[in-house]
């Protein structure tokens, strides 16, 4: 498909947004009558969010290619993403994902109140820790992180399960909740956590 002008049209699974008022998009769709197609879309932010649709008209694909900073390509294809394109669009809001919708407003507000209160550089470190959201913070510091060998404290894993889960058992236990109970809220508990991470696979198999 590189280089063809085809027609595409599907739903937003993905959502990153930079400081330029610009956002990438995943989107999971069909073109030319293949179905279930997903692709990284650059364009402006209007606010989309999970769920909304987007069609694409005169689409002309390119291969998604990596630098020394960032391996693209590879990470992508992890998602089983080839394909990008940048241009103008056409979209229909259906706020049809409202409980990942509702948590992704609350982690911008979250990284909002991070910077607000201790500073750009910080607030983005302290993101990165929480959220695993890396697209704030410095490339020398992430860099300088990765090449010390403790880049994984940006990406939430199994640390961030065990930690978050003991302390609500710790407060369950001290207000003698039924165990029973306290099963099921760990559970829902730990599928929000996940959620507002954006699923990722660490956090999932921890």
């Amino acid at each position: 498909m590189k280089g063809l002008k085809v027609i595409f049209s599907g739903t937003v699974t993905d959502i990153t947004r930079y400081n330029d008022e610009n956002a990438s998009y995943i989107i999971k769709g069909s073109m030319n009558g293949i179905e279930n197609v997903k692709i990284s879309f650059y364009w402006k932010d209007y606010g989309l969010k999970y769920g909304d649709r987007i069609s694409i008209k005169n689409c002309s694909f390119s291969k998604i290619k990596g630098d020394y900073l960032f391996d693209s390509e590879n990470w992508y294809k992890s998602e089983k993403v080839y394909l990008k394109e940048s241009g103008d669009a056409d979209f229909v809001r259906t706020n049809s994902q409202k409980l990942r919708n509702f948590l992704s407003e609350y982690k911008e507000k979250m990284i909002s109140d991070f910077r607000i209160v201790m500073g750009d550089d910080y607030g983005y470190f302290l993101s990165g820790m929480v959220f695993g959201e890396k697209q704030g913070l410095d490339e020398n510091i992430k860099n300088s992180l990765y090449k010390s060998g403790i880049g994984h404290i940006l990406a939430v894993s199994g640390l961030h399960v065990s930690v978050s889960v003991f302390v609500i058992m710790a407060i369950l236990e001290r207000i003698r909740m039924n165990k029973f109970i306290s099963f099921i809220l760990v559970n829902i508990f730990m599928f929000l956590l996940v959620m507002t991470a954006d699923v990722p696979l660490s956090a999932v198999r921890a």
